[in-house]
């Protein structure tokens, strides 16, 4: 994995950074774990736009993923290639058990192709390398764990911190906070891949329209049909008016009742 930064030939790369990491599968993705993603735009299950400046971007298919590798068939599975995944910062890595089955898990970083991980069953006492799925009661104090209870810590390069076990387990979460969790929850050891997402810089718009993040345009520059602050006129005071919500109420300066 390296950090690639472009020659100013352009103002769009001038300051534009990206990670490249050779190591990743360059083809298609296993179709049979794979299906179309419609995008929403921001809107809700009513048509109601709930998330603002949201539309467009390039097209994705989503890569289903297994979060609870953990027993069964999964006693024995090895890592067939490592691959890059739209939907989410961090990699992913497609697996095949003994019976030929095919399933992606979250990579963890440092986990590489043709590497053998087993589960946990009567047979195999409990494995503790990079990408097992344990119980937070199996798991040692002080480790680095991840996709902990399939919510917390998912996002590239970062990890939680085990720091008791009991009834109930105290973690750390990337953000420093402290919670508390039952023993039977799962979670992977190890910290999520692609560590060097968070020194990407897009250095252009047009990177965030990739993404489907759409411009964010300031209420005043708009028109009076489609903002309450929209509209040049000096009434009340100012510039478009006073300060409002989107829907019209005021936002400043009203009396709490």
């Amino acid at each position: 994995m390296s950090i690639k930064k472009y020659k100013p030939i352009t103002n769009g790369l001038r300051l534009r950074v990206v990670v490249k990491d050779n190591n990743l599968w360059s083809g298609s993705s296993y179709k049979n774990l794979t299906k179309g993603k419609k995008s929403i735009d921001g809107r809700n299950h009513s048509g109601k736009i709930t998330i603002y400046h949201r539309g467009g971007g390039h097209k994705r298919k989503y890569r289903i993923i297994n979060w609870n590798s953990n027993i069964g068939e999964y006693n024995e599975f090895s890592v067939v290639r490592i691959e890059y995944d739209p939907n989410r910062s961090g990699n992913i890595a497609l697996c095949k058990t003994k019976n030929n089955k095919y399933f992606y898990i979250l990579a963890p970083h440092g986990l590489q192709e043709s590497s053998i991980i087993f589960g946990r069953n009567s047979n195999n006492p409990i494995n503790y390398q990079i990408g097992s799925t344990l119980l937070l009661s199996e798991i040692p104090i002080g480790s680095m764990i991840y996709n902990v209870d399939n919510k917390f810590a998912r996002s590239a390069g970062v990890s939680c911190e085990l720091l008791k076990i009991s009834d109930m387990c105290t973690v750390r979460l990337p953000s420093k906070k402290i919670i508390s969790l039952s023993k039977n929850s799962l979670a992977m050891l190890g910290r999520v891949s692609n560590i060097n997402h968070n020194n990407i810089v897009k250095g252009k718009a047009g990177v965030s329209r990739w993404l489907g993040r759409m411009p964010i345009v300031r209420g005043v520059a708009k028109n009076p049909i489609d903002h309450p602050h929209g509209g040049k006129t000096p009434v009340s005071g100012g510039r478009g008016g006073a300060h409002k919500t989107k829907w019209g109420k005021l936002a400043k300066w009203n009396k709490k009742k």
